[in-house]
């Protein structure tokens, strides 16, 4: 990769900053937080976030696809992402979205 940057789809960088920052939250929710309901609305977030991470991650999956070389360069294949939904990706993002709400309401009425 000689001077080249391997540029990455937003959709697929921003499902890894998700995925990330779940497991990430979830550990220092469990080590830092000492009252109950904090610690479980925290829990509920991070939780949320891990999912929709990995739901996005399995609707974005990596494919590749054969290029035609440019200015006398052979061929070679491009890796690209493109929406494609799958059943346990759509209920992972639903979850998230039930877990945010359920996270949401500990923190604000628990």
């Amino acid at each position: 990769m000689s001077g080249q940057m391997k540029l990455y789809p937003a959709m697929f960088l921003a499902a890894c900053t998700f995925f990330c920052s779940g497991i990430f939250a979830a550990l220092a929710s469990l080590l830092l937080l000492s009252e109950a309901s904090l610690r479980k609305g925290f829990l509920l977030l991070s939780i949320s976030l891990l999912c929709l991470g990995a739901g996005e991650l399995l609707n974005h999956p990596k494919q590749r696809s054969l290029q035609t070389g440019e200015s006398g360069a052979g061929p070679g294949y491009s890796n690209y992402r493109t929406r494609n939904p799958c059943g346990l990706g759509n209920l992972l993002i639903i979850l998230a979205v039930l877990l945010l709400f359920g996270g949401a309401s500990v923190l604000l009425y628990g």
